[in-house]
């Protein structure tokens, strides 16, 4: 009938999120983020949808990460793409023994 009584699916269901089951969902608006029960690592997600075919993701979107230190964190800062859509993710942590986990985590990531 009309498409405006349909449940929207959400973007976030195109993509593969690895191993979060200890983690505390923050659903926003235009992302979501992920925190474990002590805070030491964050994970920020936003998908954008991009439309017109994939003619705008080109390959510099699946690049290797960036690590940034900052005052108190370090922060991965990468993005992943799939048909449509470009997956931003920051995920800070307050060790440096944690960068490896950052690391193989933002690998894990995965379209569906």
């Amino acid at each position: 009938m009309f498409n405006w009584l349909k449940r929207k699916k959400s973007i976030y269901n195109n993509w593969n999120f690895g191993d979060i089951a200890d983690f505390d969902m923050i659903e926003n608006p235009d992302s979501r983020q992920f925190v474990n029960k002590d805070g030491t690592r964050v994970i920020y997600v936003s998908a954008l949808h991009v439309s017109g075919g994939d003619t705008f993701l080109t390959d510099s979107f699946a690049g290797k990460p960036t690590i940034v230190k900052n005052a108190d964190s370090w922060q991965l800062k990468g993005a992943k793409k799939s048909k449509n859509q470009i997956l931003v993710c920051v995920i800070s942590v307050s060790k440096q023994d944690d960068i490896e986990w950052a690391n193989n985590f933002f690998d894990s990531i995965a379209p569906r």
